[in-house]
Parts: C-alpha cells; structure tokens; sequence
C-alpha cells in the first residue's frame, strides 16, 4: 500500500513530453503505467529495450528547432538572448545563459523600460513547479519575453510572453499544444506570488512546425491557439482523482478506520488495446511481446470492458 502523496514524490516531477505523449497515444493508460511505475521494464537487466527515435530523425528536429530560432533572431530585435550554456549553436551566441531551474522568472521580473531590457528570446529556459497535484519540470523551447507600455491609469507594466513550441512535424498535432500549456501554466503558477506583475501579464502560446515555419512565414504572420480550452485539459489531467491519477492507482482495503487505502497498479496487470495508435510508442514491442506470450485479445483491438465479458 502506499499513500498518494508519497507516490506523487516519488514519480514526481513528470515532463510535459510525458503528458503530450499521453494525449499522442489517445490517452492511453499502459504507456502511463510503463513511464511512471515500471522502473526495470527497459533497464539493463531487461530483455526488452526502448524504442528511441532514430538519431537522424531526432537530429533533424534539433537542426530545425535551432533553424527557427536563428531565423526568430534575424526578425525581431531583442535586447536580450538566453539559452543554456552546454548548447553551443552556429550564428547565435547568448548574451546570458541559465543559472537553474525557473531563472527566466527574474528576468520577468527584471524586465524594464530603459531601452536595454525590452524584448528577450529565452532559448529552453528550465521550468519546474505544480500543476494541480503534481509537479512538473520540462525546457519550454521559447518564450519571448516583450514589455508593451506602461498602463496609463496606473505604475504597472504590461508584459507579453509568448511560448513556442517548435515541432518538426507536418503540421500542428493537439498533443503539442498540451506541451505548450505545460508551459503556460508552470510560467502562470510561478509567478503567481509575484503580486502587481502577475496581474499584468498576457499569455500566448503558438506551435511552429514544417508548415508554418518561421524561416518561411515568418514570426508576425504565426498564428496562436486557444490557450483556456488546453490548459483546462492538462488540469483535468492533474488534478486531485485526475486522469493521470486513477490510471496509475486503485484502491485497497479498507484500514481499521474505514478509510479506503491507495496502491500503485501493477503495470503488468494492466491492459492495452493495442491498435494503430501504438506506432511510435517506445513500450510497443513490451505490449505486443506480452499478448503474444499471454494469447491476449489485446491484439484484436478490444476494449477492457469487452474482454471482461469474454
């Protein structure tokens, strides 16, 4: 048995990429329990290994991430750009690099209207905080940092962030939006006890990809998306008895008080239909393995709550 709060600890922080991951798969259930509670199914003892994206695959979306940077440096003028000190891109030298975990929220806080501290590209700053019940960490890709005005009718700045995720892909997929909410709403929580500023902060968020791209379409022709709708999503997901919480937990016995007790599923116990959404999957070849061995009627595709009546 094991209390929730401790189990939350214990798997915590989970990255955005887990959850887009989990939307990419249409909410799939197994792919959570693989990533969370399976420590040793891939591991060196394993006889089962992680599918990884092929390393020409994974190097032409680092080459087109950094492409759109460089073209985002070349049409706006920012005052500023930081990125992280181990990445050393052609054409583009930081001005600062990132000191740790939620940096860029002193940069929003020391933004200013001298002249010198505008507009700043911030290159994968290092977000990590809670959402809902559970703590997250992930590198956003960009957020542009822009003070606006100052508000006539009061001392406050207006500022202007702007969270890109830039994805190689053919065009805009819902689970990259969920990433780019993980984002905006970590900026959202961490900011939020920093009083006048966060009540002047607006937030946008934009998918770039090989459709739209920026060295293409250019940076003010980007189109956002509806963040409200997005972000409640990946707050259902996170929430207290959320998604990502009854697919990893049941519940047990009752303790001498009559209070039900929390335990982690067996992730070898649980069941996953396999069908075309499994491609790309990294445990794929665990599932499909598994119903082989077992005669399972996850390979024709049936639901659970069909199999139970088998």
């Amino acid at each position: 048995m094991v209390e929730i709060l401790s189990l939350r600890k214990e798997i915590s922080p989970i990255s955005p990429t887990i959850l887009g991951n989990f939307i990419k798969l249409q909410r799939c259930e197994q792919y959570l329990g693989w990533e969370l509670l399976a420590d040793d199914v891939t591991g060196e003892e394993s006889r089962f290994s992680k599918s990884i994206l092929s390393p020409l695959y994974a190097e032409t979306g680092t080459q087109f991430e950094y492409s759109q940077l460089r073209s985002l440096i070349n049409q706006i003028a920012a005052d500023k750009i930081i990125g992280p000190e181990d990445k050393d891109i052609e054409g583009i030298n930081w001005d600062e690099t990132w000191n740790g975990n939620n940096d860029i929220i002193q940069k929003i806080k020391n933004i200013d209207e001298s002249g010198n501290n505008k507009t700043i590209i911030a290159f994968q700053p290092s977000l990590k905080g809670k959402i809902g019940s559970w703590e997250l960490k992930g590198y956003a890709d960009i957020v542009i940092i822009k003070l606006n005005h100052r508000d006539q009718t009061s001392s406050s700045l207006k500022i202007q962030l702007e969270v890109i995720e830039v994805k190689s892909s053919p065009s805009d997929k819902t689970h990259h939006r969920i990433q780019a909410a993980c984002y905006t709403l970590l900026l959202k929580n961490l900011i939020e006890n920093e009083g006048e500023i966060n009540e002047n902060i607006k937030f946008s968020a934009y998918i770039v990809n090989q459709s739209n791209s920026i060295t293409n379409k250019g940076y003010s022709d980007l189109d956002s998306f509806k963040l409200p709708p997005v972000e409640t999503d990946v707050q259902m997901i996170l929430k207290r008895t959320g998604r990502l919480e009854n697919a990893i937990t049941e519940t047990g016995d009752s303790t001498s008080s009559g209070e039900k007790t929390i335990k982690k599923v067996d992730p070898w116990d649980m069941f996953n239909r396999i069908t075309r959404r499994c491609d790309g999957c990294p445990y794929e070849n665990v599932c499909y393995t598994r119903a082989v061995e077992n005669d399972g009627l996850e390979l024709l595709g049936i639901p659970e709550r069909t199999k139970k009546t088998y």
